[in-house]
């Protein structure tokens, strides 16, 4: 996973990340449910906001936010997506999960250090939602209320610790591992934190321009940036504050590829710029290049350093980049090079 997302940071290959919800189990008997009770005279607000206001910037390592139904209403693109997931395994998931990934209109996967969390805009599917989570457990689910309209499911599935939120006729989110991600989830929901800012309004996101927002896919990584991170893009984001990508669909089932970096590039940003030009030309005709569909001697569209940005802007062709991803998600070098 570690070396998934330095690649990422890299390259900017960030829409395949929304098919992490499919990592959510399925299957398993129903045991008998727990139910602890409401508690009296809770007159806390809840908060309604985009999902990025659930996740905590505290130890956030990346997060991918999007809309699924976006771009399952272009016909090229889901055409191309076919290749690599079919739409049986999407019916799978929602028999599964109670989630329909192609009508979800938000989605959100933030990955920390002890845990992984995922968020849906499931609307007046949380009941749903819930219903299908107790069933995958192995272990005797603990339910409870903490408001009126809102439920923590916590049990293990497998030998790992899943906790689930559901707000009614809102969102739902499921928290891998640390069990402390679903209460800190819980606590944004209700307005219990006054100085823990969410991910995007953390000290690192905070520094990435607010246009990202718009787009129906993107990918965070906040900085600073250590280890093999920091060697990407020629070392430019060990100078990061944070990466952010954004991807839209234009010209058909193209897409539109916006990447950007914060952080000090001055005061030789010429320099700057040299080092991430080089690192283009290096993608072009790399195993990755491949991969994403991309052409040898390809200009960007787009490709400027400033002293507190660097941006760079391409397009991808659905189909080549659907074609190289199921040649790598299946391990078939020789399949890469032959695209």
């Amino acid at each position: 996973m570690h070396r998934a997302l330095n690649w990422a940071s890299r390259h900017g290959l960030v829409f395949w990340l929304c098919v992490g919800f499919v990592a959510l189990a399925v299957g398993c008997k129903r045991p008998s449910t727990r139910v602890l009770p409401v508690p009296q005279g809770e007159s806390t607000s809840i908060h309604r906001g985009p999902l990025t206001d659930y996740v905590p910037a505290a130890g956030l390592r990346w997060m991918v936010v999007g809309s699924p139904r976006a771009f399952s209403e272009n016909r090229g693109f889901m055409a191309a997506l076919e290749r690599l997931i079919p739409a049986k395994r999407l019916t799978a998931f929602a028999n599964g999960s109670g989630i329909q990934l192609a009508s979800l209109p938000e989605g959100c996967i933030a990955g920390f250090d002890y845990g992984t969390l995922y968020l849906a805009r499931v609307r007046n599917d949380t009941s749903r939602v819930r219903e299908r989570f107790e069933a995958r457990l192995v272990s005797d689910p603990v339910s409870r209320s903490p408001h009126s309209g809102i439920w923590r499911v916590t049990g293990m599935i497998a030998n790992t610790p899943e906790s689930l939120l559901t707000v009614d006729n809102d969102f739902s989110a499921i928290a891998l591992g640390d069990p402390l991600l679903i209460r800190i989830v819980e606590g944004f929901t209700l307005d219990r934190f006054k100085k823990t800012p969410p991910a995007l309004a953390g000290v690192a996101l905070s520094t990435l321009p607010g246009e990202l927002k718009a787009a129906p896919l993107r990918f965070y990584a906040p900085g600073p940036f250590s280890e093999d991170w920091a060697k990407g893009a020629e070392g430019l984001l060990a100078q990061a504050f944070a990466f952010g990508v954004a991807v839209s669909l234009s010209d058909g089932a193209r897409l539109k590829v916006h990447a950007v970096m914060s952080g000090t590039f001055g005061p030789n940003v010429e320099q700057a710029r040299a080092r991430l030009l080089n690192t283009w030309d290096a993608i072009q005709t790399s195993a990755i290049g491949h991969v994403l569909g991309l052409k040898e001697n390809t200009e960007p569209s787009r490709l400027e350093v400033h002293p507190s940005e660097a941006t760079l802007d391409f397009t991808l062709d659905s189909e080549s980049l659907m074609k190289g991803l199921a040649a790598a998600v299946t391990a078939d070098t020789k399949g890469i090079f032959e695209l």
